[in-house]
């Protein structure tokens, strides 16, 4: 087998090209791309001025998260059973998560959709679609929560363990 020299010239140059495109978009990648801070879990909502059919001695906010996108539902805070089961499977809420803005101020939780696992939600037929924006500092996300028909109200949610969990 014969190998021609500039054949050996066009590879090396090519696999030398690939290796350092490479290490570019590796040295890019670590100093620039960082993953978006973790925020799944359930959220319990401790707020007796909430408009419409949110109105319940406390709700719990379960997010379920993949990257910046966030899919989650509103529960009553004691729910058990099938309808925890099925807000896992079919999460009623759908929103993201915008890990660029840092401020406090800012709202980079967004997250909206018919509230369908609240039996009061499903009663009424007018202004059931909610929007919740947020912010998410360790434990705790506060935002505001607002039905379509009505004005938002400010929120306060502590992060708590599953129910399988709580002893």
């Amino acid at each position: 087998m014969k190998f021609n020299a500039k054949s050996l010239a066009f590879y090396a140059g090519s696999i030398g090209f690939v290796v350092a495109l490479f290490s570019f978009a590796t040295a890019y990648g670590e100093a620039n791309l960082k993953a978006p801070t973790k925020i799944e879990g359930r959220y319990r909502i401790e707020a007796q001025t909430l408009p419409g059919c949110l109105k319940a001695d406390a709700l719990a906010l379960t997010i379920q998260q993949s990257g910046i996108y966030l899919s989650g539902s509103l529960l009553n805070a004691d729910e058990t059973g099938k309808t925890l089961t099925a807000s896992k499977k079919r999460p009623s809420l759908t929103g993201m998560l915008d890990s660029h803005q840092e401020a406090l101020d800012r709202q980079p939780l967004t997250l909206s959709g018919v509230p369908s696992h609240l039996d009061a939600c499903q009663k009424n037929a007018q202004g059931r679609e909610v929007t919740i924006r947020g912010s998410v500092t360790e434990e705790t996300i506060r935002g505001n929560i607002r039905l379509e028909s009505a004005p938002g109200v400010n929120f306060v949610g502590k992060r708590e363990a599953p129910p399988s969990e709580v002893r």
